[in-house]
C-alpha cells in the first residue's frame, strides 16, 4: 500500500507517478467512467493505492475526510469509480482522575485528550473556578465518546457526564440532547 497526503501543486497524476505507477495505467484510470470524482483533490486529503506486482493500481482511495471519499477499483481493463462513506462507531470512555497538581496535568497523565479536558472546563466553568477552587486531593470522573472508523480513533467526541468532587462537594453535569443540533448540560436536579 502506498499513501500520500496531498500537498500544494500535487495532482493525481504526479502522486501516482511518485508511487511508481505505470503512465499507461494512470491514463486508463483517468479515462474510466466517473474519473471526474478524482479531479477535485484538495491539499491535506489523502490518497492510498494498492499496487500489483506490475506497479498497476488494484484499487485506490481518495480520502476526503475520515469518513468519506472516492474509491477506484480495477475491473477488467478499466476502473469502477464511486463515492464511499464509512460508518462511524462511537465508543464511551470512562476515566477517573485524582488531582495531584492541576486538573489539566492530572487529566493528561490519565490519558484524557486535551480537547476533552477543555470541554470539561467549559461545561463546569459556571460551578467551579478552575484557577482557585481545585485542590490536590479533589477528583473528577467523566464519560466521553471517541469516534472510530474501521476500529481506528479519528476524533474525540462529546463529553456525556462529568462529576467533580471539589472540597467534599459533588458537582455533576449530564449532557442532554434538546434537538438534533443542540445539547446542554444539566445537574442531577435538572438545573441548567
Amino acid at each position: 500500500t502506498k499513501e500520500a497526503t496531498i500537498k500544494r501543486n500535487d495532482s493525481l497524476f504526479s502522486i501516482l507517478d511518485r508511487f511508481g505507477v505505470k503512465k499507461e495505467n494512470i491514463i486508463t484510470l483517468v479515462n474510466s467512467k466517473n474519473s471526474n470524482l478524482l479531479s477535485n483533490i484538495e491539499i491535506g486529503d489523502k490518497i492510498k493505492a494498492n499496487l500489483d506486482e506490475n506497479n498497476e493500481i488494484k484499487d485506490l482511495f481518495y480520502i476526503d475526510d475520515f469518513q468519506s471519499g472516492v474509491k477506484a477499483e480495477r475491473s477488467g481493463n478499466s476502473y469502477i469509480i464511486k463515492k464511499f462513506k464509512r460508518s462511524l462507531e462511537k465508543v464511551k470512555i470512562f476515566k477517573h482522575v485524582e488531582i495531584e497538581d492541576s486538573m489539566y496535568v492530572s487529566g493528561l497523565k490519565k490519558g484524557i485528550p486535551e480537547s476533552v479536558l477543555m470541554d470539561v472546563v467549559y461545561i463546569n466553568g459556571w460551578d467551579i473556578d478552575f484557577t482557585h477552587d481545585i485542590r490536590s486531593g479533589d477528583s473528577f470522573s467523566l464519560i466521553y465518546e471517541e469516534i472510530l472508523v474501521d476500529g481506528e480513533k479519528v476524533l474525540d467526541g462529546d463529553v456525556l457526564i462529568t462529576e467533580f468532587n471539589n472540597k467534599g462537594n459533588k458537582i455533576t453535569s449530564i449532557r442532554f440532547d434538546l434537538s438534533k443540533n443542540k445539547s446542554e448540560y444539566f445537574s442531577r436536579e435538572g438545573i441548567n
